[in-house]
């Protein structure tokens, strides 16, 4: 289905409500391995530990004043995304974040 999951929730719920697909607007960055919480503890306020924020779990924030949502896909993976067009200013802080852990 090209407009997956807008046809699925149509299907469900009908005509009750205006439906777009906005998936290609957003960037998408995976943040994984042992240093994972430490980099993003210097760029989200969210308390990351696992009894907080556990597997599965998903907020939406700011981080470097930009809006973005934070995922917990694993114990030590999260998925961070942000709307595309300010996909080189979030890498940045991503990156920055690393650089000043390492």
């Amino acid at each position: 289905k090209s407009d997956f999951p807008v046809n699925e929730v149509r299907d469900a719920i009908g005509d009750t409500a205006y439906l777009t697909n906005q998936s290609d607007a957003w960037s998408i960055f995976d943040v994984d391995g042992a240093n994972s919480r430490a980099v993003l503890e210097r760029i989200c306020q969210l308390d990351l530990a696992s009894e907080v924020f556990p597997p599965d779990a998903a907020s939406p924030m700011a981080m470097e004043h930009i809006a973005a949502i934070v995922i917990r896909t694993g114990d030590n993976r999260f998925r961070l995304m942000a709307i595309s067009s300010y996909c080189g200013s979030f890498l940045h802080a991503i990156e920055t974040s690393i650089a000043n852990i390492s």
